[in-house]
């Protein structure tokens, strides 16, 4: 199991046809964020970034205390999650329709007009689940 961060919210999985992946995800505040961390750290977890914009990594490491601080780096590798693994992403919620790399300082200006959240991500394997729109329709009619 391991802590992944990232800087979008996406649940990127690497998988063949017989498997289904299910991804839960929970808005959380910036406070419970970092103490997931803390917690990762502390148990001997690995944290690894994801974080592929530099404005990012730059402005959650100087949010964070001293000794999780290391854990944000930028890192552009691919990232599949896999079962049991968690992932905390961050994100600018409304940065408009054009898809560009935000610097430090717009991040900041985000964060404090509200316009960011932090979310858990957590994968887990339901293969009792079928995704058949057919009968996912019908169900919803009933």
């Amino acid at each position: 199991m391991r802590v992944c961060l990232l800087n979008a919210l996406i649940t990127p999985y690497n998988t063949d046809d017989s498997e289904i992946a299910v991804f839960i995800t929970q808005k959380i505040d910036e406070g419970r964020y970092y103490e997931i961390i803390g917690d990762a750290l502390n148990r001997g977890l690995e944290v690894v970034s994801f974080l592929g914009h530099e404005g990012t990594v730059q402005f959650l490491s100087e949010r964070a205390d001293k000794n999780i601080q290391s854990c944000f780096m930028l890192n552009r590798e691919n990232l599949y999650l896999e079962e049991g693994d968690i992932a905390l992403a961050f994100r600018v919620t409304d940065r408009g329709s054009v898809m560009r790399e935000l610097s430090y300082d717009q991040i900041r200006k985000y964060a404090e007009s509200g316009k960011t959240e932090y979310v858990l991500i957590s994968r887990t394997t339901a293969p009792e689940l079928v995704l058949n729109p057919t009968t996912y329709f019908q169900m919803m009619e009933d």
